[in-house]
Protein backbone atom coordinates (compact mmCIF):
# COMPACT_ATOMS: atom_id res chain seq x y z
CA UNK A 1 0.00 0.00 0.00
CA UNK A 2 3.04 2.39 0.58
CA UNK A 3 5.03 1.44 -2.23
CA UNK A 4 1.37 2.04 -4.70
CA UNK A 5 1.15 5.57 -2.41
CA UNK A 6 5.07 6.79 -3.72
CA UNK A 7 4.58 5.57 -7.00
CA UNK A 8 1.53 7.94 -7.41
CA UNK A 9 3.40 10.65 -5.71
CA UNK A 10 5.92 10.22 -8.22
CA UNK A 11 4.18 9.74 -11.12
CA UNK A 12 2.19 13.03 -9.64
CA UNK A 13 5.32 14.77 -10.01
CA UNK A 14 6.60 13.57 -13.18
CA UNK A 15 4.07 14.75 -14.97
CA UNK A 16 3.73 18.11 -13.48
CA UNK A 17 7.50 18.58 -14.22
CA UNK A 18 6.88 17.70 -18.39
CA UNK A 19 3.96 19.96 -17.77
CA UNK A 20 5.72 22.42 -16.73
CA UNK A 21 9.07 21.94 -19.07
CA UNK A 22 6.33 22.03 -21.72
CA UNK A 23 4.78 25.15 -21.21
CA UNK A 24 8.31 26.66 -20.03
CA UNK A 25 9.71 25.25 -23.64
CA UNK A 26 6.04 27.20 -25.92
CA UNK A 27 6.97 30.52 -23.87
CA UNK A 28 11.00 30.40 -24.86
CA UNK A 29 10.02 29.49 -28.46
CA UNK A 30 6.44 30.80 -29.31
CA UNK A 31 5.70 33.37 -26.37
CA UNK A 32 7.02 36.15 -23.69
CA UNK A 33 10.45 34.71 -23.69
CA UNK A 34 11.00 34.25 -27.09
CA UNK A 35 14.41 36.97 -26.37
CA UNK A 36 16.09 34.83 -24.42
CA UNK A 37 15.78 31.88 -26.44
CA UNK A 38 18.69 30.26 -28.24
CA UNK A 39 16.08 29.53 -31.04
CA UNK A 40 13.81 31.50 -32.68
CA UNK A 41 11.26 29.91 -35.03
CA UNK A 42 11.06 31.44 -38.42
CA UNK A 43 13.06 34.60 -37.64
CA UNK A 44 15.79 35.32 -39.46
CA UNK A 45 18.58 37.71 -38.33
CA UNK A 46 20.33 41.11 -39.73
CA UNK A 47 23.43 42.50 -37.62
CA UNK A 48 24.81 45.46 -36.62
CA UNK A 49 27.61 46.49 -33.75
CA UNK A 50 25.20 46.91 -31.26
CA UNK A 51 21.66 45.50 -32.10
CA UNK A 52 20.10 42.09 -33.74
CA UNK A 53 17.22 42.88 -36.07
CA UNK A 54 14.67 40.09 -36.29
CA UNK A 55 11.89 39.90 -38.66
CA UNK A 56 9.54 36.44 -40.03
CA UNK A 57 8.13 38.11 -43.07
CA UNK A 58 10.07 38.60 -46.43
CA UNK A 59 7.31 41.47 -46.73
CA UNK A 60 9.62 42.92 -43.76
CA UNK A 61 12.41 41.77 -44.87
CA UNK A 62 12.94 45.57 -46.63
CA UNK A 63 12.00 47.20 -43.51
CA UNK A 64 14.86 45.27 -41.67
CA UNK A 65 17.27 46.19 -43.43
CA UNK A 66 16.15 49.93 -43.54
CA UNK A 67 16.65 49.77 -39.40
CA UNK A 68 19.83 47.75 -40.19
CA UNK A 69 21.13 50.61 -42.22
CA UNK A 70 20.48 53.60 -39.50
CA UNK A 71 20.17 52.05 -36.42
CA UNK A 72 23.89 52.71 -35.14
CA UNK A 73 23.68 55.86 -36.13
CA UNK A 74 20.09 56.73 -34.52
CA UNK A 75 21.93 55.02 -31.26
CA UNK A 76 24.73 57.85 -31.81
CA UNK A 77 21.91 60.72 -32.17
CA UNK A 78 20.39 59.76 -29.08
CA UNK A 79 23.77 59.42 -26.86
CA UNK A 80 24.95 63.03 -28.01
CA UNK A 81 21.31 64.48 -27.47
CA UNK A 82 20.37 63.24 -23.95
CA UNK A 83 24.04 62.25 -22.72
CA UNK A 84 23.66 58.78 -22.20
CA UNK A 85 25.30 55.64 -23.01
CA UNK A 86 23.86 52.37 -24.66
CA UNK A 87 24.94 49.46 -22.27
CA UNK A 88 24.30 46.35 -23.93
CA UNK A 89 23.30 44.65 -27.49
CA UNK A 90 19.36 44.89 -27.94
CA UNK A 91 17.76 42.65 -30.10
CA UNK A 92 14.52 43.79 -32.56
CA UNK A 93 11.76 42.16 -33.69
CA UNK A 94 10.11 43.37 -36.37
CA UNK A 95 7.04 41.70 -36.42
CA UNK A 96 2.99 41.97 -37.16
CA UNK A 97 -0.18 42.18 -34.81
CA UNK A 98 -0.36 38.61 -34.36
CA UNK A 99 3.01 38.43 -33.08
CA UNK A 100 2.84 41.12 -31.37
CA UNK A 101 -0.06 39.67 -28.89
CA UNK A 102 1.41 36.22 -28.69
CA UNK A 103 5.16 37.84 -27.46
CA UNK A 104 3.62 40.89 -25.37
CA UNK A 105 0.45 39.37 -23.94
CA UNK A 106 -0.32 42.07 -21.36
CA UNK A 107 -0.65 44.44 -23.98
CA UNK A 108 -4.48 44.74 -24.42
CA UNK A 109 -4.74 46.46 -27.69
CA UNK A 110 -2.46 47.30 -30.75
CA UNK A 111 0.59 49.65 -30.61
CA UNK A 112 3.00 50.76 -33.20
CA UNK A 113 6.14 49.63 -31.20
CA UNK A 114 6.90 48.31 -27.31
CA UNK A 115 10.19 48.11 -25.93
CA UNK A 116 10.41 45.70 -22.18
CA UNK A 117 11.49 47.69 -19.16
CA UNK A 118 15.12 45.18 -19.12
CA UNK A 119 16.27 47.17 -21.91
CA UNK A 120 17.18 44.68 -24.19
CA UNK A 121 14.08 43.91 -26.61
CA UNK A 122 12.24 45.97 -28.95
CA UNK A 123 9.17 45.00 -31.17
CA UNK A 124 8.40 46.99 -33.75
CA UNK A 125 4.62 46.25 -35.42
CA UNK A 126 4.55 47.36 -38.89
CA UNK A 127 1.47 45.81 -39.88
CA UNK A 128 -0.06 48.10 -37.47
CA UNK A 129 2.13 51.48 -38.37
CA UNK A 130 1.59 50.28 -42.33
CA UNK A 131 -2.26 50.59 -41.27
CA UNK A 132 -2.08 53.83 -39.76
CA UNK A 133 0.09 55.22 -43.04
CA UNK A 134 3.00 56.48 -40.87
CA UNK A 135 6.68 56.23 -40.84
CA UNK A 136 8.35 52.93 -39.29
CA UNK A 137 11.76 54.91 -38.89
CA UNK A 138 10.14 57.24 -36.27
CA UNK A 139 8.42 54.23 -33.88
CA UNK A 140 12.36 52.62 -34.35
CA UNK A 141 14.17 55.89 -33.22
CA UNK A 142 11.47 56.46 -30.38
CA UNK A 143 12.45 52.67 -29.22
CA UNK A 144 15.63 52.83 -29.05
CA UNK A 145 15.56 56.07 -26.96
CA UNK A 146 13.19 53.98 -24.46
CA UNK A 147 15.86 51.24 -24.71
CA UNK A 148 18.90 52.95 -23.78
CA UNK A 149 17.24 55.12 -21.17
CA UNK A 150 15.85 51.77 -19.34
CA UNK A 151 19.34 50.40 -19.71
CA UNK A 152 20.82 53.60 -17.96
CA UNK A 153 18.19 53.59 -15.15
CA UNK A 154 17.58 49.56 -14.29
CA UNK A 155 14.68 47.45 -14.00
CA UNK A 156 12.96 49.35 -11.19
CA UNK A 157 13.14 52.49 -11.87
CA UNK A 158 12.35 51.91 -15.61
CA UNK A 159 8.74 50.85 -13.86
CA UNK A 160 8.65 53.68 -11.40
CA UNK A 161 9.24 55.69 -14.69
CA UNK A 162 5.93 54.78 -15.81
CA UNK A 163 4.33 56.72 -13.71
CA UNK A 164 5.55 59.83 -14.55
CA UNK A 165 4.02 59.37 -18.70
CA UNK A 166 5.19 62.93 -19.33
CA UNK A 167 8.78 62.22 -19.15
CA UNK A 168 8.78 58.91 -20.39
CA UNK A 169 7.23 59.10 -23.57
CA UNK A 170 7.90 62.96 -24.01
CA UNK A 171 11.65 62.12 -24.30
CA UNK A 172 11.13 59.69 -27.32
CA UNK A 173 8.56 61.73 -29.02
CA UNK A 174 10.73 64.80 -28.73
CA UNK A 175 13.71 63.14 -30.35
CA UNK A 176 12.05 60.33 -32.52
CA UNK A 177 8.18 60.82 -33.04
CA UNK A 178 6.00 59.48 -34.09
CA UNK A 179 4.27 62.25 -35.84
CA UNK A 180 0.68 62.36 -35.42
CA UNK A 181 -0.13 65.48 -36.20
CA UNK A 182 0.90 66.28 -40.15
CA UNK A 183 -0.17 69.12 -39.80
CA UNK A 184 0.45 71.67 -36.21
CA UNK A 185 -2.67 73.47 -36.56
CA UNK A 186 -4.89 70.49 -36.84
CA UNK A 187 -2.88 69.73 -33.40
CA UNK A 188 -3.29 73.24 -31.74
CA UNK A 189 -7.26 73.06 -32.58
CA UNK A 190 -7.66 69.73 -30.86
CA UNK A 191 -5.71 71.27 -27.84
CA UNK A 192 -8.26 74.05 -27.95
CA UNK A 193 -11.23 72.14 -27.67
CA UNK A 194 -9.67 69.19 -25.34
CA UNK A 195 -7.63 72.13 -22.88
CA UNK A 196 -11.49 72.31 -20.45
CA UNK A 197 -10.40 68.57 -20.25
CA UNK A 198 -6.76 68.88 -19.18
CA UNK A 199 -5.87 68.15 -15.56
CA UNK A 200 -2.62 69.41 -14.72
CA UNK A 201 -1.57 66.51 -11.99
CA UNK A 202 -0.42 68.28 -9.33
CA UNK A 203 -0.80 66.10 -6.51
CA UNK A 204 -0.81 62.75 -7.54
CA UNK A 205 1.90 60.67 -9.29
CA UNK A 206 0.61 61.19 -12.87
CA UNK A 207 2.71 63.81 -14.71
CA UNK A 208 0.83 65.83 -16.90
CA UNK A 209 -2.72 65.18 -18.43
CA UNK A 210 -5.63 62.79 -18.53
CA UNK A 211 -8.02 63.31 -21.28
CA UNK A 212 -11.54 62.21 -19.56
CA UNK A 213 -13.67 60.10 -22.47
CA UNK A 214 -11.75 61.01 -25.08
CA UNK A 215 -8.43 60.02 -24.12
CA UNK A 216 -6.42 60.09 -27.22
CA UNK A 217 -2.57 58.08 -26.85
CA UNK A 218 -1.83 60.43 -30.33
CA UNK A 219 -2.83 63.59 -28.82
CA UNK A 220 -1.15 62.97 -25.64
CA UNK A 221 1.93 61.81 -26.95
CA UNK A 222 2.60 65.08 -28.95
CA UNK A 223 1.30 67.19 -25.98
CA UNK A 224 4.17 65.27 -24.14
CA UNK A 225 6.58 66.17 -27.30
CA UNK A 226 5.92 69.72 -27.31
CA UNK A 227 6.53 69.96 -23.39
CA UNK A 228 9.99 69.04 -23.76
CA UNK A 229 10.76 70.75 -27.00
CA UNK A 230 9.22 73.88 -24.71
CA UNK A 231 11.71 73.23 -21.91
CA UNK A 232 14.82 72.77 -24.20
CA UNK A 233 13.64 76.42 -25.83
CA UNK A 234 13.34 77.77 -22.58
CA UNK A 235 15.95 76.02 -20.02
CA UNK A 236 18.78 74.63 -22.96
CA UNK A 237 19.46 71.06 -23.68
CA UNK A 238 22.09 71.00 -21.49
CA UNK A 239 19.17 71.23 -17.84
CA UNK A 240 16.64 69.18 -19.75
CA UNK A 241 19.78 66.25 -19.81
CA UNK A 242 20.29 67.33 -16.05
CA UNK A 243 16.49 66.81 -15.36
CA UNK A 244 16.56 63.45 -17.19
CA UNK A 245 20.00 62.04 -15.48
CA UNK A 246 18.53 62.71 -12.01
CA UNK A 247 14.69 61.23 -13.35
CA UNK A 248 16.09 57.96 -14.67
CA UNK A 249 17.71 57.14 -11.15
CA UNK A 250 15.22 58.33 -8.84
CA UNK A 251 11.79 58.54 -10.89
CA UNK A 252 10.17 59.12 -7.51
CA UNK A 253 11.64 62.57 -6.78
CA UNK A 254 10.72 64.01 -10.01
CA UNK A 255 8.89 66.86 -9.34
CA UNK A 256 11.54 67.76 -6.29
CA UNK A 257 14.17 67.68 -8.95
CA UNK A 258 12.40 69.41 -11.18
CA UNK A 259 12.18 72.39 -8.91
CA UNK A 260 16.15 71.95 -8.02
CA UNK A 261 17.29 72.25 -11.97
CA UNK A 262 14.50 74.68 -13.14
CA UNK A 263 14.08 76.82 -10.40
CA UNK A 264 10.04 76.04 -10.59
CA UNK A 265 7.19 73.77 -9.95
CA UNK A 266 6.21 71.64 -12.79
CA UNK A 267 2.88 72.51 -12.16
CA UNK A 268 3.93 75.95 -12.62
CA UNK A 269 6.14 75.67 -15.87
CA UNK A 270 2.69 73.78 -17.29
CA UNK A 271 0.64 76.27 -16.86
CA UNK A 272 2.87 78.58 -18.79
CA UNK A 273 3.44 76.24 -21.20
CA UNK A 274 -0.16 76.09 -22.04
CA UNK A 275 -0.65 79.51 -23.32
CA UNK A 276 2.58 79.25 -25.35
CA UNK A 277 1.53 76.43 -28.24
Amino acid sequence: MKISLNKKILAGCLITFLLFSTILVLLFLFGPLLPWSLIKPGFKKIETESVQIYYKEEKYLDHAEMYASVVENVIDEIEELYGLEQQSPVSVFVVDQGDLKRYIPWLNKGVGGATLQIGDTIYINIEKILETDRDPLEYLKHEMVHEIIYQNSGLLNAYRMMDTSLFTEGFPVFYGGPTYYEDRIKFLEEYTEKEPQIVVAREGAKAYTKIGETNSASFNYTLYGEFIQYLVDTYGQEAVNNFLHKWINQPDNFRSDFKEIFGRELYEVQDDFGPEL
